[in-house]
């Protein structure tokens, strides 16, 4: 009973630590696609917190049922040679560029908070993902077992810190437009879907049946959707910091000075949360039992590319990875609907 616990719990926090990126911790993907739309994105917020349970749980349990050992099994799974070709491709590539940006971000916050050059940053990050990502699954899920529940447990409390407070206005909870939020809120869960796909197929082989694997895909979804509504309601009640870079912490040190540090913390666990996963999920495509090798020439590689400017990369990956999202949430019901 305790194994399958720790099996469940496993696979869940993996997931949450997947979807809980740079990004999320720091607001900056919640005001885009929920916070802007005040008091509709709130309540969006609530439906995708739920569809991330749902597909974690289908993803999960079709992925052990069908022995199916990483992304491009998966995906090859779901849709036609080109299709799945095509939809792997661009998701090895986002995952490659999420990699050397979360290493970068890692070496700018290191400059902003300690005044130290953002080499180092990297490189003292390059060695805890290098350690992480040589055992594979494995030490993937023992990083997130320490590191997620700190991530999920501090943005939760700073969130209820802000909304406990005398001065918090919720009248200035605006309806905003329903259509643009729906479509907000089915970008970003598609786009965070096949990233999260691509670490839960393989991440589903810890568990011992189909149902192990696929609560743990469930509760994985509930832990994402807890802090993703209480960081809509905290931001769409403050829109004096939904210009800010990022709004979060922005907020957060705003508000209580002495937290900035806290803030930093949950920052820097965030990117290398999300950099540990995309590294694991790229050399399992390349190597299924790869060696502590390729994850040195993976950091490497990582470490020079983080000197180079993504800007322009980044954005068209996320455009198209919104849009391979919603084939793959299609595809993801069509496995569902179909007998097996």
């Amino acid at each position: 009973m305790i194994k399958s616990m720790i099996h469940i719990l496993s696979i869940a926090l993996i997931y949450c630590g997947t979807v809980f990126g740079a990004g999320f911790a720091s607001g900056q993907e919640i005001v885009s696609f929920f916070s802007s739309h005040f008091l509709w994105g709130v309540v969006l917020s609530v439906f995708v917190g739920f569809l991330f349970s749902f597909f974690g749980y289908a993803v999960c349990s079709k992925a052990k049922e069908f022995g199916l050992n990483s992304a491009k099994e998966y995906f090859g799974f779901l849709f036609p040679k080109a299709v799945s070709g095509l939809l792997h491709f661009i998701c090895m590539a986002f995952l490659v560029v999420s990699f050397c940006i979360m290493i970068a971000g890692c070496g700018t916050l290191f400059k902003e908070q300690f005044s130290l050059r953002p080499m180092i940053g990297s490189l003292f990050s390059l060695v805890i993902c290098y350690k992480i990502i040589k055992n594979r699954v494995g030490g993937l899920a023992r990083f997130n077992a320490v590191i997620t529940p700190f991530m999920f447990l501090g943005v939760v409390a700073l969130c209820c810190v802000v909304l406990t407070r005398t001065d918090v206005d919720f009248s200035l909870l605006e309806q905003g437009r329903p259509h643009k939020a729906a479509f907000s809120g089915a970008l970003y869960l598609s786009y965070n879907l096949v990233s999260a796909a691509a670490v839960l197929a393989p991440s589903a082989a810890i568990a011992k049946s189909k149902r192990q694997a696929g609560l743990g895909g469930a509760l994985g979804g509930i832990l994402v959707a807890v802090p993703l509504v209480l960081l809509s309601l905290v931001l769409t009640l403050f829109p004096a910091f939904h210009t800010e870079q990022l709004p979060f912490f922005a907020l957060i040190c705003a508000m209580h000075p002495k937290l900035k540090l806290a803030c930093a913390g949950l920052l820097y666990c965030a990117m290398l949360t999300t950099a540990a996963s995309s590294g694991v999920s790229v050399l399992a495509r390349v190597k299924p039992k790869f060696t502590g090798k390729y994850a040195a020439v993976l950091c490497a590689a990582a470490f020079a590319a983080s000197f180079v400017p993504f800007d322009v990369l980044v954005k068209t990956m996320y455009s198209a990875f919104g849009v391979c999202g919603l084939v793959l949430i299609l595809g993801i019901v069509k496995s569902i609907l179909r007998k097996q």
